[in-house]
């Protein structure tokens, strides 16, 4: 990924994705549509700059 993010694990109703260079891993929920505030705490919780 751009930021460095790898997917870590896919599980039932989210995929884990992780930033191994900070040691931190964010949950994505596989819905058809991620409000603007979940977006930015996917990218928070990896350490990624919000979009």
């Amino acid at each position: 990924m751009a930021q460095g993010c790898v997917l870590v694990r896919e599980g039932s109703d989210h995929s884990w994705w992780g930033n191994p260079q900070r040691n931190l891993r964010s949950s994505v929920p596989m819905h058809t549509e991620i409000n603007r505030f979940l977006a930015r705490k996917i990218c928070r919780d990896p350490g990624i700059p919000e979009p």
